[in-house]
């Protein structure tokens, strides 16, 4: 499981992404600095894959994954490659366009199902690869997007939806308080608390790991992480990366 939302206001965008994996996996590292192609991006790294669900770039391009469990899954005896490096190989473009011819060269045959956002101060994208297209779908991003490979992942996404639905998130401060919450609440045959609905969610085989915002401002791109369950961590580290004026030049295009 994993939980995007977002909202742009204005030429600032924010962005909140609570990452949920399995207990078994590494640790993921903490975001550094990265260079490559000559250009710099902020990631958290997956040591297990290599790659990322989510980096941020000079040119105030932020790329976030979701894998897409309900597509048609390939068998682990096959040569795959992490979806994490397509993260990875996307942090260096200067633009979604840009993004758009580097995603030829992935190879779907050799990849999981995956849901891919992208944005920029004044354009948003989803790709979404089933497992099954021989082409990436491309279309609108939306505010709030879920992921879960729970057996009753179909009611958790749709709890989730009409959750959002009946609640107003106008401010960053909402939706932080959205991403470390218990909500929605649903309780077990036992009437107990159902965490595994939950957006900071909690199962005994996997719960969130971390939470990530990400915030788009006219000079600078300024990311925060915490590390642990959101629930569970008030504190958090702050990266920043100046936006080029050459990134601004293509923003503004």
């Amino acid at each position: 499981m994993c939980s995007l939302s977002w909202r742009r206001n204005g030429n600032r965008v924010s962005l909140f992404f609570t990452r949920d994996e399995s207990v078994l996996r590494s640790k993921a590292h903490l975001p550094q600095l990265f260079d490559d192609d000559g250009v710099q991006f902020l990631m958290p790294k997956d040591p297990d894959g290599k790659g990322s669900w989510l980096a941020a770039n000079e040119f105030g391009l932020v790329i976030v994954l979701l894998n897409d469990y309900q597509g048609r899954m390939k068998s682990q005896s096959q040569s795959l490659k992490s979806r994490g490096l397509l993260v990875r190989k996307l942090a260096s473009c200067r633009s979604i366009s840009e993004a758009s011819v580097v995603l030829k060269s992935w190879s779907l045959a050799m990849s999981q199902p995956f849901q891919l956002g992208l944005l920029q101060a004044n354009c948003e994208q989803l790709w979404h690869y089933d497992g099954v297209s021989s082409q990436i779908q491309t279309g609108s991003l939306p505010p709030h997007l879920f992921s879960s490979g729970h057996p009753e992942a179909d009611a958790i996404i749709a709890a989730r939806q009409n959750l959002i639905r009946q609640m107003k998130l106008n401010t960053d401060n909402e939706l932080l308080a959205l991403h470390k919450s218990h909500l929605p609440e649903v309780k077990t045959s036992l009437g107990k608390p159902d965490l595994a609905y939950s957006i900071c969610m909690h199962r005994a085989e996997a719960k969130s790991q971390s939470l990530t915002q990400v915030n788009l401002v006219e000079d600078k791109v300024v990311m925060r992480y915490w590390d642990g369950q959101p629930c569970e961590t008030d504190q958090y580290f702050q990266y920043e990366l100046a936006i080029a004026d050459a990134a601004q030049r293509v923003l503004n295009i």
